[in-house]
């Protein structure tokens, strides 16, 4: 039997996203999938991130956003605030390494690290010393950083060319 899952609504996301001043659409909330059993799933690994990006995301125009376009964004809307603000960004955690078994198995039964302190949005450029480019969003500043974190869970935030 097939197993279905239900994706966020890709037409509604276009109605009422954010648009920047350079073009860029970003989605009004962040990616998530609910499971055929009612489970809620927003925080991805890196080869889900980009596997739904070739799968669901990419036929209906949406994307992860590069490392330059978040500076771009971060340079448009200033602190933190503008973040949260405009484009709707929580500060909602990630999933450490330790849970994350148990997180792919039942997202329901982990709670997210650092939740109302911290996040981390994901970005599809990869440095060339294979870091991940990642947005990290606290209470008091939104960063661009460089970090070797294959094995967490993180959230995605779509970006669409206008």
């Amino acid at each position: 039997m097939e197993r279905k899952e239900t994706y966020p609504n890709f037409q509604e996301w276009k109605k009422v996203a954010f648009r920047t001043r350079t073009g860029l659409c970003f989605a009004p909330e962040d990616f998530y999938i609910i499971k055929e059993d009612y489970r809620r799933k927003s925080y991805f690994s890196k080869a889900e991130a980009f596997a739904l990006e070739e799968s669901v995301m990419k036929p209906n125009g949406w994307r992860l956003p590069t490392r330059e376009e978040w500076l771009r964004v971060m340079q448009e809307l200033g602190d933190v605030e503008g973040f949260r603000e405009v484009l709707r960004l929580g500060i909602n955690g990630y999933i450490k390494w330790q849970d994350v078994e148990k997180y792919d198995s039942n997202p329901s039964m982990v709670a997210p690290v650092c939740f109302g302190s911290m996040s981390y949005y994901w970005s599809s450029t990869i440095s060339p010393d294979t870091k991940l480019n990642l947005l990290r969003l606290t209470n008091t500043e939104a960063l661009l950083v460089s970090e070797h974190r294959y094995t967490e869970r993180f959230s995605i935030r779509c970006v669409r060319d206008e």
